[in-house]
């Protein structure tokens, strides 16, 4: 009777430290951009890993200057849903002949992540 105490004991105290793992912050990817026209443009981008969260966001942020994050100055934001996977968004209103630099980005319960900053030109 004691060694079946122990043993549930034991199974109990290991599925309460499984259960009581904290998320991390998801990994994401950011990917080509592609159909670049005038005023449009197609971004890529993944969550690769979720971090043990649920991504309740994902999407792109884009400007015309460097170091794109959410909120910053001259920075838009393409909401493109949530959860893990692929995804993509169509940027529009964009100004002819400029550069934009855009991320793929993703929020869960431990915060945000950005992946790869990259660059296309408008033409």
């Amino acid at each position: 009777m004691k060694k079946l105490m122990s043993f549930f004991l034991v199974i109990s105290i290991i599925s309460i430290t499984y259960s009581c793992k904290k998320a991390v912050a998801p990994t994401v990817s950011t990917g080509s951009a592609t159909n670049v026209q005038y005023q449009t443009a197609t971004t890529a981008g993944s969550v690769d890993n979720n971090g043990g969260g649920t991504v309740s966001e994902r999407g792109f942020v884009y400007s015309n200057v460097q170091s794109v994050t959410i909120g910053g100055t001259y920075v838009k934001q393409a909401i493109s849903g949530s959860g893990d996977g692929a995804f993509t968004s169509d940027l529009t209103g964009l100004s002819p002949s400029t550069t934009y630099y855009y991320k793929a980005y993703a929020i869960n319960e431990a915060g945000t992540s950005y992946g790869e900053e990259k660059t296309f030109t408008t033409l």
